[in-house]
């Protein structure tokens, strides 16, 4: 804004929480199961894992993402989880964000995803919702074209239930209902 004959900044972004990011300061743990978890919003990630194992699922970590981190963290995140061997699935869940920019993050796993070898043949499962939504789930639907098989993420947004997707399909095309 101008300021008699000086301008000054009224707006800025500023990250001062090393947790949003370091990928090595989020907390990660190796669990016994097959299904890569990449979890966003605290509380509800706990809640999330607890919706899997109710549905018969076998976490195989756990990682929490929230608070708007740069598509580095998630790619990161996205390579570590997914290295681990004989994995059966992969689920990205989070509610309704607020502030975290959904398309960044996405990024993050889009390109986490061409890190990570060898690349997924199993279902992966991405439950979103909140600010760039659209754009996100848009990129998404080329993910495909990233894995070089017929793995497609199954899209989901804010009309479908938490807890109703923990049950991972089998051979499921893409799709957002958003």
């Amino acid at each position: 804004a101008k300021v008699g004959d000086k301008y000054v900044a009224v707006d800025a972004k500023v990250i001062l929480d090393d947790n949003v990011t370091d990928p090595e300061s989020r907390p990660y743990l190796d669990l016994e199961g097959d299904i890569a978890v990449l979890a966003s919003g605290g509380g509800a990630s706990l809640i999330n894992l607890d919706a899997l194992i109710l549905a018969g699922g076998k976490p195989a970590n756990y990682v929490e993402y929230s608070g708007n981190p740069p598509a580095s963290v998630v790619e990161e995140l996205t390579v570590r989880a997914l290295s681990k061997p004989e994995l059966k699935g992969c689920w990205t869940v989070g509610g309704t964000a607020n502030f975290t920019d959904i398309y960044e993050t996405m990024l993050g796993f889009v390109q986490g995803l061409r890190k990570t070898s060898p690349k997924p043949l199993y279902p992966i499962v991405v439950r979103r919702d909140g600010p760039r939504q659209k754009e996100a789930f848009d990129m998404l639907k080329q993910v495909d074209s990233v894995l070089g098989s017929n793995t497609k993420p199954l899209v989901l947004g804010v009309l479908s239930s938490l807890i109703a997707n923990t049950v991972i399909p089998k051979n499921q095309d893409v799709i957002a209902d958003t």
